[in-house]
């Protein structure tokens, strides 16, 4: 139907106020054109069920389409386009997949901003097969994919884990330099560093970062430097990310606090705690913002490196400075205080966190019950236990770890261990590497080493790897009982599995030296020295005489 320009005055008015999301002021407008006699057509009804769309309001969108409808006006490709948009942001991709089919079975063909809608919400959902699915379709209709879609599948690959299909998808780009469009961009560019990156492919990364910019022209910007730093740090290579720190400041850009922050956490990591504060220094004196993910990976850095006292201070000063605590700052530095033996002080913390409005979560929980169970306060870590499932949350192998570990270190409470173990099995709940471990620690202490043996059988039947704690705990064990050969045996098959440790050897050569086999205990000596781990000679200078 022609339109009339009364109509098209109209529509521009609507579009405006639909841009700005002002959508009952433009259905207001329509009102009116509606009563001056002008009817809507197809651009009209295109241009509200976008608005609708783009302001998440997708079910009123489709009444408008009923509308339509019932109006003799056929919706075009532009209407089905903006439908798929507004579905994939809403997370509702199966019907978003069922419009796009629908529109096709229509005679409408989708466009090129179709097909970027598609991949880039699917690649987004993580659902990148469909993605790329959606993409040959695409080339197989004839339609050129430009920047904007390489660039979601290339960061749709990387995020589901496939930084070599995303490389070669990223060179398959390059290649197609007489297509001007499909040529990628400084944001491809930086997409697929970051997801190397990410994915530990940090080679593939720098050889992006240095040698296709130097071919293509691209000069790296804030963003790209960011993501590199962060790569080389999560991978331990925190002086070459600190090379690029000093790169990128050299060449006129500011880092800002994700950068700051992607260094102070390799130097964190690393333990290199020095430099992390010269960082964070750096930080504060170039005005920039030290948000709680900040405070939260230099308290988490200062606990693990054992400066507890330095990591409350810190703290304080963080409140001082206005910055609000979360979960994962409280827990940091309860684990800090359970770690050097201050339950009371994680107690405390914990109550304050409490105090300020803060939820605590499974893992806060956790840190409590464990640092209690391993101070022996069973009641205690009990009581914080019944609030965990008052508060609906449900506990993990690690919450029943911290029990298994606190009854198993006492004797008179180490069957009480194995009931719980039991009956962690019957809830569903898988046990990991470490309930098996302490588990046979504490039966093999209670006496029970051929029990402690059905578990280790039981444990690998059912898939979980031993490491070289548990074999330890046997060879230790079947030595004080006498049992050297046995002994023997678990230690080769630890030697087949991986390579055996210090306590490995201790605990072998006490063995041996006990049942007086003296030219074995020599030789096992021996072997050890050559695998570059000291025997104890206090200890064995004793035995061998």
């Amino acid at each position: 139907m022609p339109c009339s320009p009364d109509m098209v005055a109209f529509t521009v008015v609507i579009n405006g106020l639909c841009r700005e999301k002002r959508l009952d002021e433009a259905f207001s407008v329509l009102e009116r054109a509606v009563r001056a006699g002008c009817e809507p057509d197809y651009v009209t009804y295109n241009v509200f069920i976008d608005g609708l769309c783009k302001a998440e309001r997708v079910d009123d969108a489709f009444q408008l389409l009923k509308k339509m409808d019932e109006k003799k006006c056929l919706p075009t490709t532009v209407t089905y386009t903006a439908l798929v948009d507004g579905l994939l942001k809403a997370g509702r991709l199966d019907e978003a997949m069922a419009v796009l089919e629908q529109m096709v079975e229509k005679g409408n063909s989708p466009t090129l901003k179709t097909y970027t809608v598609v991949i880039d919400g699917l690649s987004k959902a993580g659902r990148v097969e469909e993605a790329r699915r959606i993409f040959v379709d695409m080339l197989g209709n004839g339609c050129r994919p430009d920047a904007f879609v390489y660039t979601a599948l290339i960061k749709g690959l990387c995020k589901s884990g496939k930084p070599e299909e995303a490389y070669a998808l990223y060179k398959e780009a390059n290649a197609r330099k007489h297509h001007a469009t499909a040529v990628p961009d400084v944001v491809t560019y930086t997409s697929l560093i970051d997801g190397l990156c990410k994915a530990g492919r940090i080679l593939e990364a720098r050889q992006v970062f240095d040698d296709e910019a130097v071919e293509r022209g691209f000069i790296p910007d804030a963003v790209t430097y960011t993501s590199i730093i962060d790569g080389l740090c999560k991978l331990g290579r925190v002086e070459e990310g600190c090379e690029r720190f000093h790169e990128m400041r050299n060449r006129g850009y500011e880092p800002d606090a994700v950068t700051y922050a992607a260094l102070i956490d390799g130097f964190m990591k690393a333990k290199m705690i020095p430099k992390a504060h010269r960082v964070y220094r750096q930080m504060l004196q170039s005005g920039t913002v030290v948000s709680t993910v900040t405070y939260n990976i230099i308290l988490d850095g200062l606990c693990k490196a054992g400066r507890v006292a330095e990591a409350y201070a810190t703290f304080l000063a963080m409140e001082e400075r206005g910055c609000v605590a979360t979960v994962v700052t409280y827990s940091a530095l309860m684990d800090g205080f359970c770690s050097e033996g201050n339950v009371s002080a994680a107690v405390e913390l914990f109550r304050r966190m409490l105090d300020r409005g803060c939820e605590p979560n499974l893992v806060s929980y956790n840190i409590i019950i464990r640092g209690l169970c391993r101070a022996g306060k069973l009641a205690k870590a009990y009581f914080y236990f019944e609030k965990l499932l008052q508060r609906r949350l449900c506990p993990d192998v690690y919450t029943f770890n911290a029990f298994l570990h606190g009854l198993c270190q006492r004797l008179d409470t180490v069957s009480d261990g194995v009931e719980l173990f039991e009956s962690m099995v019957s809830q569903g709940t898988s046990p990991n590497l470490h309930s098996y471990s302490i588990l046979m620690d504490g039966i093999c202490r209670a006496g029970g080493l051929e029990v402690a043996l059905e578990i280790f059988r039981e444990m690998v039947s059912r898939g979980v790897a031993p490491d070289v704690v548990v074999f330890n705990t046997l060879i230790r064990w079947l030595c004080i009982a006498g049992r050297v050969d046995e002994a023997l045996e678990v230690f080769r098959e630890l030697e087949r599995r991986s390579a055996p440790d210090a306590w490995s050897y201790w605990s072998l050569l006490d063995g041996l030296s006990r049942c007086e086999r003296m030219e074995e205990a020599r030789l096992l000596s021996f072997h050890m020295k050559l695998q570059g781990c000291a025997p104890r000679h206090y200890d064995l200078t004793v035995r061998f005489l």
